[in-house]
């Protein structure tokens, strides 16, 4: 009876199957196999799991979707399992210090690291890891050193085989850079390293003015700035002041705009395409605010077009010391909500627990609305996480566990991971069984990054080495 419909209403019913159906009428339905696979269906299906494509894959050949999407069904299987398989695990030796890094396209790191000694040094790394069918071992096509302040932070997008890098450097001691490198990885080795091009770069002119936390989509780079009070200020009335800096690094406009604070605020940012979160936590809360960004297609300054304020949220009743953390990916596969993690005491036990929120972008009313936990990952007692690593679109978590009562009373690192499913709540599990042996110890950890869409963790440890994990 289905055969006897016409195409276009058998790709309406196509078209609103869900990957792994869509994938057995192919299997099974010789009839549909062609309608199945066509590229218009798989464009414009829908996703339950993280897949690696980007938001805008309308370009791409279905043929490429529908691997992808294997590809991320295979992991999520893998991922929901009490034991996951481990598919590899990469060791790279000699990376100095390693205070932030992150995966970079399918087969570089980008690494900020530190050198202490007669020459303290700050440097950023690109470091090329082979695929599971290649022979090399991971090597070091590029490194830049840095400005050596007291704070500096980066991030990385990656397309068409160049990666845009945007890092903010500076202290009391050192004047705050913004810079944008453009940095082409097509067909690099040790003797043809890629040569940076600079797309931005910015230094304000006034020590103790410093860009924090900055962001890229797309053409669009934006970074906070703090001006801190002057040392000679009354103690009693110096306050820290916030802007935001929005770059268009395609045309070189720019854009500043104030940032609403608190004296007690801590912010934090994160970036999807035109629309930017501001995170502000204080002593029992948190509150977020979700604004538009102006129109930097033009060249040249823009400082008269500031950012639109468009929702208000707030999570309230917090334990003190509570702890939270946003997904460090860039946003390049995901559309909002955005997801957000807090640790903290909740009930009348006082148990702590990890809580998962969504904040989208527009509230149902112009009040501040209050936000609900969708999920909770209640702690066993003594247990506390390290680090939190959420994945781009919190559909993941990975974090490192520290657990104080144990049998032995010893202290014990685990590697956790959880998903996150409407029907079947939160499933959490070691990234490890107990008996497998590691090459490393756990308590060496220093720094961690989880790609969600690949199921890949990336572990900086105090032994200057890094190793890769895939599932």
């Amino acid at each position: 009876m289905l055969f006897n419909l016409p195409d276009d209403i058998i790709l309406a019913i196509l078209q609103n199957l869900e990957a792994p159906d869509l994938l057995v009428i192919q299997q099974t339905c010789r009839g549909l196999h062609d309608l199945a696979t066509a590229d218009f269906i798989w464009r414009t299906l829908k996703f339950n799991v993280p897949v690696d494509l980007p938001v805008d894959h309308r370009n791409l050949p279905g043929r490429q979707i529908q691997q992808r999407a294997v590809d991320a069904l295979r992991l999520e299987s893998n991922w929901s399992r009490k034991e996951s398989i481990v598919k590899r695990l990469t060791r790279i030796p000699h990376v100095g210090t390693v205070r932030h890094l992150q995966f970079l396209g399918p087969s570089f790191i980008v690494v900020l690291s530190q050198a202490v000694g007669t020459r303290p040094s700050t440097n950023l790394s690109i470091l090329r890891v082979p695929g599971p069918d290649q022979s090399q071992i991971p090597t070091s096509i590029l490194s830049i050193e840095l400005p050596h302040t007291n704070h500096t932070e980066f991030t990385a997008s990656y397309s068409n085989d160049t990666a845009i890098i945007a890092y903010v450097a500076g202290d009391h001691r050192v004047k705050s850079l913004l810079q944008v490198l453009s940095i082409p990885l097509h067909e690099v080795d040790d003797s043809n390293p890629p040569v940076p091009t600079v797309l931005y770069s910015e230094t304000r002119p006034l020590y103790g003015e410093i860009f924090f936390d900055p962001h890229i989509s797309g053409s669009i780079v934006v970074a906070g700035l703090a001006k801190l009070p002057d040392e000679t200020d009354n103690p009693g009335t110096a306050t820290v002041s916030y802007q935001l800096l929005i770059v268009n690094h395609a045309t070189g406009a720019n854009s500043y705009s104030d940032i609403p604070f608190h004296q007690d605020d801590f912010v934090q940012l994160k970036l999807y395409r035109d629309i930017l979160y501001v995170i502000r936590a204080t002593y029992k809360a948190i509150s977020i605010t979700t604004h538009g960004l102006p129109n930097l297609e033009d060249t040249g300054s823009a400082s008269d077009k500031g950012i639109r304020t468009l929702s208000s949220y707030r999570v309230d009743d917090l334990s003190p010391g509570f702890e939270w953390q946003l997904s460090q990916e860039p946003t390049d596969r995901s559309n909002p909500p955005l997801p957000l993690f807090i640790f903290h005491d909740s009930g009348p036990t006082m148990r702590s627990v990890i809580s998962h929120y969504s904040v989208p972008v527009k509230a149902d009313s112009s009040e501040v609305q209050p936000l609900s936990p969708n999920y909770q990952i209640p702690m066993a007692t003594g247990a506390a996480p390290v680090s939190l690593c959420p994945g781009e679109s919190g559909h993941r978590l990975v974090w490192l566990e520290r657990r104080f009562d144990t049998p032995d009373l010893n202290t014990e690192f685990v590697v956790m991971k959880a998903g996150f499913d409407k029907a079947k709540g939160a499933t959490v599990a070691p990234v490890w069984p107990n008996y497998v042996a590691l090459p490393f110890q756990l308590q060496s950890i220093q720094t961690m990054y989880f790609e969600e869409c690949t199921g890949k963790i990336c572990i900086a440890l105090h032994t200057e080495e890094i190793y890769v994990v895939e599932l």
